[in-house]
């Protein structure tokens, strides 16, 4: 008969199950490159919006003094203002048929007569060429402009005022006048035409017509009387 052996193993306390980690997931470091911010850029605060002014408030104007008015001194007429800029001249010793020819050319009744610095010594009128073919006993082309042009000359400058220029004008008792700059050469003509034509309402206005046209007016008188 066989006999069993038995062993008694004492209880002890049971091990727990063993649980598994979750693996923690791998964080890869990424490089940043000299170029990308290390840190985002902070975003600048707005600016708060101005606050409106209160409509109860009474509002407040600047009061822009009104400008004065400009008072612009009107200037007394002058010369240069009337006179006739383009001027035909002839030299002293040109002939009398050439002077009776430019006169013809550009329906002109006178000449200025100027030297070689373009500065004037007489004029001379179609009555002096008739007079001096006349006077002379030769022809228009072996007479020179100096035989008949006038012995005297009076000028007017080109700065001088229209009360001036009628004053001489009666005083010399001529129908024009050449009119020289300060160095004395002539840049102009003016005469009775022009004179006339100013005291009618002519392109200039910045001057005083009352004295100026009744000396005209009466200038004229005493030229057409004579």
């Amino acid at each position: 008969m066989s006999v069993v052996k038995l062993h008694l193993i004492e209880e002890g306390p049971r091990p727990e199950p063993s649980v598994k980690k979750a693996k923690a997931p791998r964080v890869t470091a990424k490089r940043l490159s000299a170029q990308e911010p290390t840190s985002k850029p902070r975003k600048t605060p707005r600016k708060a919006a101005p606050k409106t002014a209160d409509k109860t408030a009474p509002k407040t104007t600047d009061k822009v003094a009104p400008k004065a008015a400009s008072k612009t001194k009107k200037r007394e007429a002058m010369v240069s203002d009337v006179m006739q800029a383009t001027v035909i001249t002839c030299g002293p010793f040109a002939t009398l048929n050439d002077a009776a020819r430019l006169m013809w050319e550009h329906d002109l009744g006178a000449l200025v007569v100027v030297n070689e610095q373009c500065k004037p010594v007489s004029m001379i009128t179609d009555r002096d060429i008739c007079m001096a073919a006349y006077t002379q006993g030769v022809a228009l082309m072996h007479g020179q402009v100096a035989s008949a042009m006038a012995k005297k000359l009076l000028t007017v400058s080109a700065d001088a005022s229209l009360d001036e220029l009628t004053q001489l004008m009666a005083k010399a008792q001529v129908r024009r006048m050449p009119v020289v700059d300060e160095h004395g050469k002539l840049v102009g003509l003016v005469g009775m035409a022009d004179l006339m034509k100013e005291a009618h309402g002519g392109q200039v206005t910045e001057r005083k017509h009352g004295s100026t046209g009744a000396m005209m007016v009466e200038l004229l008188g005493e030229m057409l009387a004579s």
